[in-house]
């Protein structure tokens, strides 16, 4: 138990800082910024005590969070029954939208959103408002999210990430409403996924059990983020083909033990039965992402069997293999009520085509421009290289990423004509929103390397105005 407390007080002090900045009367600290604010000429105090309550049974599950939270903060505890102190009452009101919170301060506080996770991002407002002598403001905050999908992707197959480390990214996610959190769960160094039906796929001393997941969806679903699991491939694979060649390599796996076997029935059928058991373990998310980047398809020109399967599904190229490949994925992920995210990378001139219900990660505009992407009828996240990767030295300051960068603006650092100008799409509905990547960082770099950046990608996914850049610093 005292571990569990050192561990919950060492990850809010990390991403709680921004509390202790004046929270006076007019001038509230608030990172993202809501649409609109109203203060009154009073103030309240939590010093008398507080008691939080709510008449919504799915919002239970929201105050012990909150009990936390605001221990961590102030060092005070709820003092429920002593007819002193702030009420703090929280509700799900059906019609104000999915997103969208009120939060009064008006003496007692007044929590209320469309949903549970609108409520909970109002109370991640709530404690932000408090001041350093656990002051609030007297506020009418009315706010929603301009953006829908708003994420963070880790890297966990390439490095470790114990479940401690991931509920502190957890904290992270809820502290600036950031909705999603992606676990990049495979890749050629491990497996990180539990399989009873092939167990020899977990990768040995880097891999969650279930139970690890089902304590980090809890987590995560409780403070009103959801984890998005990705496995990838057919490329990325060295680690499923590694623990069972048989199943997954070509059939000359000195050419290419990379890629999985894009033209074994077998094949498909085990990552059928994978991408199923991943939804089970992830019942919360509506998305399973599949991948689906960099792909080598070396040595399956040679391979007899390979071209067999070509033959008989009417497939003339590599490209068109690797497209029929993408579409059996997305249908496997359907077909267990989640919708597919892909990696950009599948070609628009091809046969045969992507359907158009996948949501697409934009990372380069090379092989498919986020433009025609949008014409051709795709939803698109942008997870623009250029400034949304974390990744070795490449980090963009917290500040060039709120001045330079929006949703609709793409610069990917390739070599690739057009990338160093970078590109802007006209505001649009098929532009969901936007995720950062970090890459291939050891488990202690996480925190320290996101906690800013984090803030300002947040903040030009939440409010469709930018505001001044030293203010917003500030805030930051």
């Amino acid at each position: 138990m005292q571990r569990s407390i050192y561990s919950c007080w060492i990850t809010m002090s990390f991403i709680i800082i921004s509390a202790a900045a004046e929270a006076q009367t007019g001038n509230a600290r608030l990172v993202p910024r809501p649409a609109a604010i109203t203060y009154g000429p009073s103030a309240a105090s939590l010093q008398n005590g507080f008691s939080i309550t709510t008449n919504d049974a799915a919002l239970k599950k929201l105050i012990p969070v909150l009990h936390e939270e605001l221990y961590l903060l102030t060092g005070l505890k709820p003092a429920p029954g002593n007819g002193q102190g702030i009420a703090i009452r929280l509700a799900v009101t059906p019609g104000m939208g999915a997103e969208t919170y009120q939060l009064r301060v008006n003496g007692d506080v007044d929590v209320r959103g469309g949903s549970y996770q609108a409520v909970a991002e109002g109370t991640v407002t709530l404690l932000q408002l408090i001041n350093k002598q656990n002051g609030l403001p007297e506020v009418d905050i009315r706010d929603s999210a301009a953006f829908a999908y708003r994420a963070l992707m880790i890297d966990v197959a390439r490095s470790w990430h114990s479940v401690e480390t991931l509920k502190k990214i957890i904290s992270l996610c809820r502290w600036y409403k950031i909705k999603y959190l992606q676990l990049h769960l495979t890749d050629d160094q491990s497996f990180t996924l539990p399989s009873n039906a092939y167990p020899s796929l977990s990768t040995k001393n880097r891999h969650y059990t279930a139970a690890d997941l089902k304590v980090l969806n809890e987590y995560a679903g409780n403070r009103g983020v959801t984890i998005i699991p990705e496995i990838d491939v057919p490329s990325h694979s060295s680690s499923l083909i590694a623990a069972m060649p048989g199943l997954f390599g070509i059939k000359n796996q000195k050419e290419n033990s990379y890629t999985v076997n894009m033209g074994s029935e077998k094949t498909y059928q085990a990552l059928n039965v994978i991408i199923g058991e991943t939804a089970r373990l992830f019942p919360q998310s509506p998305y399973i992402h599949i991948g689906g980047d960099e792909v080598f398809a070396g040595g399956m020109e040679n391979d007899s069997s390979i071209q067999r399967f070509m033959q008989q599904h009417s497939l003339h190229s590599l490209t068109e293999l690797y497209q029929y490949f993408i579409t059996r994925m997305c249908s496997f992920v359907k077909g267990y009520g989640k919708q597919p995210v892909i990696w950009s990378g599948f070609q628009k001139d091809n046969k045969v085509k992507i359907p158009r219900d996948v949501l697409v990660m934009e990372y380069e505009t090379a092989n498919y421009a986020p433009q025609e992407l949008v014409n051709d009828g795709y939803k698109i996240i942008n997870a623009s290289f250029n400034p949304l990767y974390v990744v070795n030295n490449r980090r963009w300051d917290p500040a060039y990423i709120y001045s330079h960068w929006n949703a609709f603006n793409w610069k990917a650092e390739t070599e690739y004509p057009g990338d160093y100008e970078g590109m802007n799409l006209p505001p649009g509905g098929n532009v969901v929103g936007a995720s950062m990547s970090a890459w291939e960082q050891a488990e202690e770099k996480e925190i320290p390397s996101l906690r800013m950046r984090l803030g300002a990608m947040s903040e030009r996914l939440w409010s469709a105005h930018k505001r001044d850049e030293t203010a917003f610093m500030q805030d930051l």
